[in-house]
């Protein structure tokens, strides 16, 4: 590809080319590369053709092909380069015999003619200066007229301040496929070539449930069935939370796994992979994935020795009401950013009252709320974390003092 010289290696192949052109039409005739109405250091032709390059924008067709330049490191994996197309204006001079529109006659014709700046051009336009490679570059730069209506032509005709307007055409040559000169990272060799041909099954998730108890609460650690259609495969990989989990029971319309004891509470997606094993050994490579399900994952309060963790800490009453701090471990731990509430159920009225955990630095498995304006009595207890409530239980150890009621509960004295 060609470097920074490329757009004015066109300019000079566009001033041999027309030169060549209009001599032999119109003896005597020259072309120029000035600005319109700029003396310069020859002058604008008295009998001639001045060229001038007025604009430059990226090339639509070549635009959407480039490949990303730059690997995750930054390191360069490719030379990057512009595409442009490149505007001219072609302005005609020479008063005697009609001189002006011979030139544009002979001009356009050419152009229309021939539209092509061909290597042998660029490296005659080029020849006792620095070349650009433009000559080696595959898709050769071409020709085209543009059709600019009055209003476009007055409009660049005003930025050339007093400036006589002569008769004048436009025209594009593109693409010009500038690089820069950087030296990308050489890929590897290949050592081996692995090929193989899988039918496109993609599998389809209907909906993720505890395998024990469809009805029941999904919490970490849980094991749930992930229901569909399509869902065995070579190597199946289960994505969820950001973990990759193999599954324990595979069936076309069921797997089977444990979720990880770390998943965070809230709202979660599931989604399974067909992974296709390539090479020798075998190695899983990433396939199909399937859509994604979405289910919830609840919080739980924490057992030690089969008594739930919740400690009141401080109680005090005045005026028929508690206030106190209530202390409960949770699990899974509930993250920084995540909003942590704590729900109390008056036993007797179905009154809930309800209070947020203060902001979290870290993640924790201890929350502590407190609480006021209560009156003394028992309440049922819930964590709610990100809208996912923990669960109650019923009590059906015989000769508990509990028995038959929901757990877990809190007494305010």
């Amino acid at each position: 590809m060609s470097n920074f010289n490329a757009i004015a290696s066109v300019t000079a192949a566009l001033r041999a080319r027309i030169l060549e052109v209009v001599q032999a039409d119109v003896p005597g005739a020259g072309v120029t590369t000035l600005r319109p109405g700029d003396a310069g250091v020859g002058g604008l032709p008295v009998t001639g053709v001045n060229i001038f390059l007025y604009r430059a924008v990226p090339n639509p067709a070549y635009r959407g092909q480039e490949l990303p330049v730059r690997r995750a490191d930054g390191a360069v994996a490719q030379r990057p380069r512009v595409a442009l197309d490149l505007d001219y204006l072609l302005c005609f001079y020479g008063e005697a015999n009609l001189a002006s529109q011979r030139l544009l006659a002979s001009t356009l014709r050419s152009l229309h003619a021939r539209p092509v700046l061909t290597p042998a051009m660029i490296q005659a336009a080029e020849a006792g200066g620095t070349p650009s490679g433009l000559d080696q570059q595959q898709d050769p730069v071409r020709l085209a007229l543009l059709d600019l209506t009055l209003e476009d032509l007055s409009k660049l005709w005003s930025v050339f301040f007093q400036t006589r307007y002569v008769l004048s055409a436009a025209c594009r040559a593109g693409a010009v496929l500038v690089e820069a000169a950087l030296t990308p990272l050489q890929a590897p060799l290949v050592r081996e070539v692995a090929l193989r041909g899988v039918p496109l099954r993609r599998p389809l998730l209907r909906r993720v449930v505890p395998l024990a108890d469809a009805d029941a609460a999904i919490t970490a650690g849980t094991r749930v069935a992930i229901e569909g259609e399509r869902l065995r495969g070579e190597a199946v990989q289960v994505l969820v939370g950001g973990a990759q989990l193999p599954p324990e029971e595979i069936r076309d319309d069921r797997l089977v796994v444990t979720l990880p004891a770390n998943l965070r509470a809230g709202a979660q997606g599931l989604r399974i992979r067909h992974d296709v094993l390539m090479g020798v050994p075998p190695t899983p490579r990433p396939g199909e994935g399937s859509n994604l399900a979405a289910f919830t994952l609840h919080p739980a309060v924490r057992r030690t020795g089969g008594a739930f963790d919740v400690v009141v800490i401080g109680a005090t009453a005045a005026g028929g009401v508690v206030s106190a701090g209530i202390t409960v471990g949770v699990s899974p731990a509930v993250m920084p950013g995540q909003t942590a509430t704590l729900e109390l159920t008056d036993t007797a009225s179905a009154a809930v009252w309800s209070t947020d955990a203060p902001p979290r630095t870290a993640a924790l498995t201890t929350l502590a709320f407190d609480v006021a304006g209560l009156t003394p009595g028992a309440y049922n207890l819930r964590i709610r974390v990100d809208g996912a409530e923990s669960a109650l239980e019923r009590d059906t150890t015989p000769g508990s003092p509990t028995e038959g009621e929901w757990l877990p509960r809190v007494v305010l004295p």
